[in-house]
This record gives structure tokens, sequence and C-alpha cells, in this order.
């Protein structure tokens, strides 16, 4: 059992009945002996674990507590919002103490004389004569429907708003979405690598003639059954072929073109005189968006009919010049902004260098210290503001970048971390593939924000500040594709102050709801709220709840939640929301959690359902782990002589997984209310990429995987083929495990040493 200051318990999770799957897997934990699990698709229960925290005495040297692993969480994946459930026509009625949605589960009754009179409100007005008591809070809500009018599944959905006029995809399913290819061509897509095979591109005997004239009569494309092949013809060639598939699979679809480099050169659908932009106006965001704006009275036809115009003037691009990335994404957003759903991809070789959004100063080693972090915050801001503004109007953001180059990904990849894009390093042979990943990939539903709502027994871990419990836990996560899954972790609160507060005899409780709540635009512009309500069995038996646990579950938060505190945590910041996230990201944390999951293997039984890929987990936690030896070893590096951070001895408890039968997911579809602070729109940009010192600890490739890392799934640690996101490295990529400096060997020396100590510690107990 891990530290922490509640009462050791844990909840064994069940399955539930429901008519159909839904797009919720929860995982939870011990809490009592299981009763009469209710299983779906097996005769296997489910487990939910849920632990409580332990006290411990705080010794003379202070030591960083770090929370073991367990199985209490909840993943939600939104693939199951393309499912239809049970619309409800009825009223969302709300529980007015905590937020909860009346469900299936919820008793109306009438109410006494004397519940009449308190439930009367302040200005003498008599109410309804029924009393819905709250299963999450116990509060007494006055009401005015019937039992009959409550929603009779756990899975309902209700209609907030119709669709509008104008959208991605209409009501007859018709997808006229846009997809937007921005192409640097600046002077770096001009370098050339020389690849095996001859390749005769639509354009290739003017350019040979042009390099002829140019090099003194020299054959430069083309010896020895080789090619040269520029950076720009790799992607031509790959928007060509992924420009057919298009026309092939969906043509309906919008096609537009928009190249950058010292200027910004709109084509469109290619059936019209390019629109070119220079000069001052890459400094000004009102004239990106005025010109956008007026481009948009022209309708864009069907790529069906403009695939082979927009081929010609793709391969008639040159290159040359700087590099005008952050003007060139803020003109495409307001385009692309015209079809909910639609889809930017960008694709750059080099740094913004040019107009609104340059890192030049950022990136240039000659420049003051300070006027490089301002210079990363100011481009942290900009391409976050980007990133609000796609995520309002529904609109993805891919982002490619070729190996070998330097971006500054930290920085604009952002803008697909936060969008439900993709961020992709890639080589110049396999750019075509991901091109057609990133375009496979559409968003199904858009300003998606969630709320699980726990019932008063348990709390749920802010994942901004680990040390904040709490009975409700919203997230605006914006824009979500099929393979979007988020999780929640929880807990157990002390049984005594649950008892003094609020007169719950936990010991009494054999039995917790869970609600989740996810308000979205769906495809079609419909505005939806989807509730999905369970009831969760408990057992106090962990070794129960980890036999029957989602490994994949466990792991996946794992690396999602470490590659997330990575990115967004600076050795400097002093503190206490600081040290909560820096104990996940911290070497000892990682070797815990690889041991976890190393004996909850042997722990689960045969056939277990949930099918984890244990080779696919060794290598990715491997793999991130070198990356926080890394960080680390850069930041003492850079932090050399600076006293060490004091860690306090506060506990948290712990949590569980567990998986229901044969299907490794329960049904949990669902929406959510918003409160009026969260649709408030934010007065400062939010950054979703790396800190200002971070963004210069990861190379562009550590940084694009530690993006994936933070879009990882449970599909990812379940299934066995290569995923299109983690490719196998070459040998010389690999992580080098000699030591490279003095501080990494202290780095290494530390955590052995906590380690050992965590380890004698736990044998005391």
């Amino acid at each position: 059992m891990s530290d922490s200051d509640d009462e050791d318990c844990h909840v064994d999770e069940v399955n539930f009945v429901k008519p159909k799957p839904s797009f919720v897997e929860m995982r939870l934990s011990n809490l009592s002996e299981v009763k009469d699990a209710v299983t779906v698709e097996s005769n296997r229960p489910e487990s939910i674990a849920a632990s409580s925290d332990r006290s411990s005495k705080r010794t003379v040297k202070q030591k960083r507590k770090l929370r073991k692993a367990d199985t209490n969480i909840v993943s939600v994946q939104f693939n199951r919002l393309l499912e239809s459930t049970e619309m409800h026509a009825g009223d969302v009625i709300k529980c007015n103490e905590c937020g909860v949605i009346a469900s299936h589960l919820s008793k109306i009754k009438q109410a006494e004389p004397q519940q009449q009179s308190d439930a009367d409100n302040e200005s003498g007005e008599q109410l309804p004569q029924s009393l819905w008591e709250c299963e999450f809070c116990k509060h007494a809500n006055a009401t005015d429907i019937e039992q009959t009018d409550l929603p009779k599944q756990e899975d309902v959905t209700y209609l907030v708003a119709p669709a509008p006029a104008v959208h991605g995809a209409d009501m007859t399913g018709v997808d006229n979405s846009i997809v937007i290819f921005v192409i640097d061509i600046s002077g770096s897509m001009s370098t050339t690598t020389l690849i095996n095979g001859t390749f005769q591109m639509p354009n290739a005997l003017n350019k040979q003639q042009r390099m002829t004239e140019n090099f003194g009569g020299a054959r430069m494309i083309r010896q020895h059954n080789q090619t040269y092949v520029t950076r720009l013809q790799g992607v031509q060639m790959a928007v060509d072929s992924n420009l057919e598939k298009l026309m092939k699979e969906h043509p309906t679809r919008r096609a537009v073109l928009l190249t950058f480099n010292y200027e910004l050169t709109y084509y469109g659908d290619g059936s019209k005189e390019p629109l070119v932009i220079r000069g001052d106006k890459l400094n000004s965001k009102e004239e990106l968006i005025r010109e956008a704006e007026q481009e948009n009275n022209h309708e864009l036809k069907p790529i069906i009919e403009t695939k082979k115009k927009l081929v010609d003037r793709i391969y008639d691009l040159e290159e040359g010049g700087q590099t005008a990335l952050g003007p060139a994404v803020m003109f495409a957003l307001y385009i692309a902004s015209k079809r909910q759903g639609s889809k930017i991809v960008l694709c750059t070789d080099g740094l913004a260098n040019r107009g609104i959004g340059s890192l030049e100063v950022a990136n240039d080693e000659t420049s003051d210290e300070i006027e490089k972090e301002r210079s990363i915050e100011e481009g942290n801001q900009f391409y976050g503001q980007i990133t609000d503004l796609a995520r309002d109007k529904g609109i993805s953001i891919s982002v490619i970048t070729i190996k070998g180059t330097t971006c500054l990904l930290p920085i604009i990849g952002q803008m697909a971390d936060g969008s439900g894009g993709q961020v992709t390093v890639v080589d110049l042979m396999n750019i075509r593939d991901e091109f057609a990943t990133i375009l496979e990939q559409q968003v199904i539903a858009s300003n998606v924000q969630a709320t699980l709502i726990v019932h008063r027994g348990l709390y749920i871990r802010n994942p901004e500040n680990n040390e904040e419990k709490l009975n409700k836990s919203e997230r605006d996560i914006g824009n979500v594709t099929k393979e979007t899954e988020i999780t929640f972790e929880f807990g157990v609160r002390n049984k005594q102050e649950l008892k003094a507060l609020h007169g719950i005899d936990f010991n009494q409780l054999k039995q917790f709801p869970f609600q989740l709540q996810v308000l979205y635009t769906a495809a079609d512009g419909t505005k939806a709220l989807r509730v999905l309500t369970q009831l969760k069995e408990a057992t106090e038996n962990r070794e129960i709840a980890e036999q029957n646990a989602v490994r994949s579950v466990i792991a996946e938060n794992h690396i999602r939640s470490t590659a997330h505190n990575m990115m967004n945590i600076d050795d400097d910041d002093d503190d206490m929301d600081y040290r909560g996230k820096t104990r996940y990201a911290s070497n000892v944390f990682q070797k815990q959690q690889q041991k976890y999951i190393t004996n909850l293997n042997k722990r689960v039984k045969d056939g277990n359902a949930d099918e984890f890929n244990t080779g696919r987990w060794d290598k990715a936690s491997k793999e991130l782990h070198s990356h926080v030896k890394q960080a680390k070893s850069h930041k003492r590096m850079n932090n050399r002589g600076r006293q060490e951070h004091e860690y306090t001895g506060a506990k948290v408890p712990i949590v569980s997984t567990s998986r229901d039968g044969d299907t490794s997911t329960t049904a949990f579809s669902s929406a959510s209310m918003v409160s009026s602070k969260q649709s408030e729109a934010p007065s400062k940009p939010r950054s979703y990429g790396f800190t200002a010192k971070n963004a210069r600890v990861f190379s562009d490739i550590g940084s694009s995987k530690m993006y994936q890392y933070k879009q990882m799934n449970t599909n990812f640690l379940r299934s066995s083929s290569p995923p299109s996101g983690l490719r196998n490295e070459s040998e010389e990529e690999k992580p080098q495990k000699k030591k490279t400096n003095i501080q990494e060997e202290e780095d290494e020396d530390d955590d052995e040493d906590e380690w050992e100590e965590r380890k004698k510690d736990a044998k005391r107990k």
C-alpha cells in the first residue's frame, strides 16, 4: 500500500447492464467486499479500487513522498460519441448542491409537511410537493417532476441547441468540411536528399533544365539510379497522393492550398487567381483576418471538381525566402472557420522568422538569455491564442516537420496538441503516409467539456494541483477525434472527517454512484449534453481489484500525466503546485510505476480481456524515463550552484483501475453542464506547449515524443501492430545509456538512494 492521509480501502468495480456500449471506460479500486456484481458481457466482475490515506510521521530529514500506483482511474473514450443513445425529452434537473443531474438512480418522493415548509424559498412562494434527495450529496431538492419523468437508462442525451444553417457536415451526412494544406516554400525547403531509385515528377524536366543552366551544364537531378529530391518535392508528392485519396474517399470535401515564405500566397481551391499577402500586413492580425474574411465570400468547390487544378498549382511551387509561419496559420484559421470540423495541415522545416509569431530571437545563440525567454513566452502566448481560437471554432491543426530541421516544435506543436491534431517529425520518405494518417483523423465533436462528479465519500484529484481534492472535476477539452481519451484519478476521503462533516458512515456504504457529463457540439452543428450515471460496488480487498485491473489504463494514465508535467514545470518554480507535480516526473516515480506494472502482470488472471501489450509498455516507459533523466540532468547543469528545493512530506492517496469482463469497457456515455466560470473566455491565452525553460530542454524529435505521449490512449497499449505515432527508432537515434556528465551520475545516485530509502520505509510500515 502507498502512503496516504486517508484510511486503507479499495473499491471493486462491476459492470452495468446497458442497452448499447458507451464511450467511457471506468476504473476504480478497493473499498469493501464485492457484493452480487452485475455483469454485462461476462460473468467476471469488474473491479474498482479506491484507496485511502495512511498517516505517517515526518522524519527530521524531509524526504519526497511519492504516491504509489493504484487502480482508481476513470478513463473516458470519446469515440462513443458517434453512437446514439436515448434522447431524453424532459428538462435537465440538477442538484442545487453538487450539480448532479437527476438520473435513473434518482428517487422522487412526496414531501412531508415539515419538509415542504423547509423547502419554501425566501420569497415565501410555495415550492412543489415533491422532493429528490441527491444520491451523491444527500441534499433535498424540491422539484415538480414525477418519477416517470426521469431517464430510464444510465446513458442519456439532452438536446441543447439544434444545428445551425452552416456547419462541417449537414443533416444528410454530406461532408463539406475544408482541408487546408499550409506548405512552407522558404529557402530551406530546397535542401536535397539523395535516395535510391528514380522519380519523374511532373515538373522535373523544367527544373532539370534550370539547374543545368545554373551549374554550367552539369546534371544534378539524377545519376546512377539515384535521385536528389528536395524537401519541397517530397511534400508535393505527398500532397498529390493524398489529394487523390481524398477525392476517392471524400469527394465532397473542399481542399485548399496556402503557401508561405517571405509572403503568403493563397491559391484557394485552385480555380481562381491566387491572393498574395506581403509587407506590413504580415505583422497585423487585423489585416490578415480582414483578407481571410473577404476570401470567405468566394464559395469553395468540392475536391472532385478542383483536384486537377490544385495539383498543377502544387507542382508549380518553388522555394525561396524567409518563413512567415505565424501569419500563414492565422490566415488559414479564419479560412477554415467557415466550416466547423475543418482541418489545417501545416508542413514546415524551418523556424518562424517573419511576421507575427516570429521565434527568431528564441533560437538565436547570440541573443541574451532573458531575451530568449521573453521570445519563447511571447511565442507560447501567440500560438496558445491560435489554439484557443481553433478549439472554439472546431478546427484541428496538425503539424508536420522534417527530421533534421529546427522549428522550435515545443512551441508551434501546441497548436496540434490543443486542437485535436497530431505532431509529427518525419523522414522525407514516409511523409506521404503521415499526411494520410492525419487526414484520417477527423474531428467528431468540438467545444467538448467533460465533468465527472463523485459521491461525497470520494474525491477527484486536481491534475493541476495534486494536493487539492474535488467532488467535481471539470475539463475543457476542445476538439476530440475517435482517438481522444482522458483520465480522472480519484481516492477515498477520511472516514472520521466524512462522518463529522456530512453525517455519512463510510463503513455502511457498499456502492458508490459516479456521473459523467459531456457538453459538446457534434459534427453537424448540434449542441448536446450527454449524461452517464453508474453505480459501482466496493471492496476493501486490494488484491481482488488488482487481479481484475485494466493495466493499459493504469499505464496510459501514468505516461500521459508524466509527459504533461514534464512539459509544464520549471525547476526554478518554488510553489507547492510545482512540488506536487514534479513528484510524478521523477526518476524514482518512473521506476516505481514500471515495477508496479510488472508485479501487476503476475496478479492478473490468464485470459484477461485487457490484452495489455507488455512489450509496448516497456518500450514506451523506458523511453519516457530516458527523457525524464535527460531533462533533469539538463536542468541541473543550468541550476548548478543553486540550492536544491526541499520537498514537503505531504501524502496523497492511491487509486486503482479495473476491468469489466470481456470488453474492458463499461457503459459510460455522457455530457456536461458548464459553470459560468468555465464558459467565460480566458483573459490571457493559455499555453498548451512547453514552459519557457523546458522548451529548450528537448530537441524537436524529443518534443514530438512528449506530445505523442501526452495524447497516448489505451488502444496503443492494447494493440500489437506498430502505431503510426511512435515508430521504432534506428539504433543511432536511441538514447545513449552511457553517462554524459557528472551531473547525470549524481542524479542517478540521488535517485537510487531515495529508492532504497522508500523500500526501507515500506518494510518498517
